[in-house]
């Protein structure tokens, strides 16, 4: 069973997305997660006394996870890949999760384009 069954639940789509960035969020989910695919968004996690929250977080079948940071411009791409990186560290502290069961990716839609 999943470390984080019952503790975040899939985005929701009644009046989402609020921002840019949650639009972003939404096209990557409904592009590249398939419906059976078990994923949650604002995924919080524990540098001692402050939270800080990975925007998506995908679970495979085998409780392996991909930790993905949306950015909304290239410029950005620098800082995300830092952000992951720790986060990685973070989710696996947080929840308990092995290292080598944490893949990390960001997606940016000014290097790919979630509509082709």
């Amino acid at each position: 069973m999943s470390k984080l069954a019952g503790h975040y639940k899939k985005m929701a789509t009644h009046g989402w997305p609020h921002t840019a960035h949650d639009e972003i969020m939404s096209k990557f989910v409904s592009s590249f997660i398939p419906a059976h695919q078990n994923y949650w968004a604002e995924v919080e996690v524990y540098y001692g006394a402050e939270t800080r929250r990975v925007d998506i977080v995908i679970e495979n079948e085998n409780e392996a996870y991909i930790l993905v940071e949306v950015k909304s411009e290239p410029n950005e791409v620098d800082k995300a890949i830092g952000q992951v990186l720790e986060y990685r560290v973070l989710f696996g502290e947080t929840y308990g999760v092995s290292k080598r069961k944490i893949s990390a990716g960001i997606a940016c839609p000014s290097f790919h384009s979630f509509d082709q």
